[in-house]
């Protein structure tokens, strides 16, 4: 995706990087001043015994300047300070030497042109060298001899010429101001963007990976750079000085991944005739992705069989967070979701318990997307069987007692992985609230179970049983009723054989003590075993 923003281009006319060998040699193009030219070490050592100046490389640059119109070829060399301002510190010594016309790298011969007086011992007023049309002698020092500067050259169309700058005494950078009227070839231009336009690149971070890295393709900017220049080529580099030498470029520009966010990339555009060349730059920049997170969707089961058929699109609303004008799809795995292929659409049934899928949106004007992983999960929904009444006698008739309701535990559900917990109402049991204590003191009443899943606990069921408390019996006992003595009769045998038949129930309102006959039966026995009993008393 390419951007367009705010214009920011920046343009090289100059270098900065010191080719020390004739076989980099900067091509000289165009008339204008080179500006901001550093010096740095020999290289190979290439002047020994090439000039009559009596010199060698110390600090060396070298120029390739190819005439296009013939005239007089002259220079004014200045040191200078990195911003570009004049250094007349006279100590500085800047030395020169040319060669030519129309040698190689190899075998140069013997400067044609060249000074090494050094400004100080030869009492000059300023630091300055170079060629000019107002002195005649051809070469000059070492040292004392001479004043910086000699003739300049008459050259003719077509011919070349090395030019070595070097720098044996000081610390300084340099200018090069030609002059004279022949003329270099032109350099080629890096044409400017339309108003409102930039070459700068943009592109979202969109490969899975969160690493602010990505693949660019640069060479959407060559041609728009070129216009409608011919015999030009346009190179990538990831420095200024790789560009300036012309080496090491990028090795495939139309899929480069970034190493750093953002990214300054150097082109290189260049004349395949003349080998003039101008090097511009432009930044690359790494948008992060669309940010997604996607919830995991967790269903209770109605029939625990582990399937359901999902309706992804509940996630949108969390998915979006409030983003408009983003779409949102679903897809299987990462590489369809990465892809943009095969979205799932309408219920989704799960092919297994639980499931990965892949929510992806997109900014159908912007081009970036996200892309996050969610699970999808179907969760049993417990059983809650309905457990029977608990009965219990009220020992002391207080209308309560202590039911151990963890008892109906095994009577109400007895699979793995479930709780249950038993509530005073419905809705306490359905919010899980208010859990009643096992055991709990209670007269009549209903006791609500919630059995929940322990994995999720939203997947739940309830059921109820009852709770009845019994008033218990308290006879008088036998120190509290009047044993009963009858006269022998007629009733059973004779009327002195010892047996007769007694009513026990004239003793039922004694032994009730006042407690309801509606509500409790009395049975009578011969011995305290309880084994032997009467039947009608």
């Amino acid at each position: 995706m390419k951007k367009l923003i705010i214009p920011f281009l920046f343009f090289y006319s100059f270098f900065n990087y010191a080719q020390n060998d004739c076989v980099d040699a900067i091509v000289v193009c165009g008339n204008s001043g080179y500006e901001d030219l550093q010096a740095v070490g020999v290289g190979t050592q290439e002047l020994s015994g090439s000039n009559t100046c009596g010199s060698v490389e110390n600090n060396s640059i070298w120029f390739n300047i190819k005439v296009n119109t013939g005239g007089t070829l002259g220079f004014t060399l200045t040191p200078t300070f990195a911003n570009g301002n004049p250094n007349t510190d006279i100590n500085i010594d800047f030395d020169f030497f040319v060669f030519g016309p129309d040698v190689n790298c190899g075998a140069i011969g013997q400067a044609i042109r060249c000074s090494t007086t050094n400004p100080s011992a030869a009492g000059q007023g300023n630091n300055l060298t170079g060629m000019n049309g107002t002195e005649s002698d051809t070469s000059e020092g070492p040292g004392a001899g001479g004043n910086s500067f000699v003739s300049w050259l008459n050259v003719t169309a077509g011919e070349s010429y090395f030019l070595v700058i070097d720098r044996p005494v000081g610390n300084s950078n340099f200018r090069i101001d030609w002059n004279g009227t022949a003329t270099f070839n032109e350099p080629p231009t890096a044409e400017a963007p339309p108003i409102g336009v930039t070459y700068n690149l943009e592109e979202c971070d969109s490969d899975g990976v969160p690493d602010n890295a990505t693949e660019f393709d640069l060479t959407v900017n060559s041609a728009p750079l070129i216009g409608t220049q011919t015999d030009v080529v346009v190179n990538y580099y990831t420095s200024n000085t790789a560009a300036q030498v012309g080496s090491g470029g990028i090795f495939n520009p139309n899929a480069f991944t970034n190493t750093s966010d953002p990214q300054t990339i150097y082109v290189r555009i260049s004349n395949v005739n003349t080998e003039c060349f101008v090097v511009t730059d432009f930044e690359i920049d790494v948008i992060g992705s669309l940010i997604i997170s996607a919830p995991n969707i967790e269903i209770c089961d109605d029939n625990n069989d582990g399937l359901w058929d999902f309706d992804l699109t509940q996630n949108d609303v969390a998915i979006l967070n409030g983003q408009t004008g983003l779409i949102v799809s679903y897809h299987e795995n990462q590489n369809d979701a990465l892809n943009d292929v095969s979205p799932i659409v309408g219920l989704y049934q799960n092919t297994s318990n639980s499931q990965m899928l892949w929510a992806r949106i997109d900014d159908p004007i912007g081009g970036c997307f996200g892309v996050d992983d969610f699970r999808i999960e179907v969760f049993n929904t417990p059983v809650a069987l309905t457990a029977p009444t608990m009965v219990l006698c009220d020992d002391d008739n207080n209308g309560t007692m202590p039911f151990m309701l963890t008892d109906q535990d095994g009577l109400i559900n007895t699979d793995a992985g479930m709780t249950i917990s038993y509530h005073p109402n419905q809705a306490d049991a359905n919010a899980n609230t208010n859990p009643l204590p096992s055991p709990f003191e209670s007269g009549n009443t209903t006791i609500f179970t919630r059995v929940e899943n322990d994995l999720n606990t939203t997947c739940f069921t309830t059921s109820s049983f009852g709770l009845e408390v019994y008033d218990s019996a308290f006879p008088l006992g036998a120190t509290n009723i009047a044993n009963r003595s009858f006269c022998d009769d007629f009733t059973v045998g004779l009327d002195n054989d010892g047996f007769i038949i007694f009513d026990l129930t004239q003793l039922e309102n004694t032994i009730l003590n006042g407690q309801s006959s509606s509500g409790f039966t009395l049975t009578y026995f011969t011995d305290a075993g309880y084994t032997s009993l009467i039947g009608t008393p």
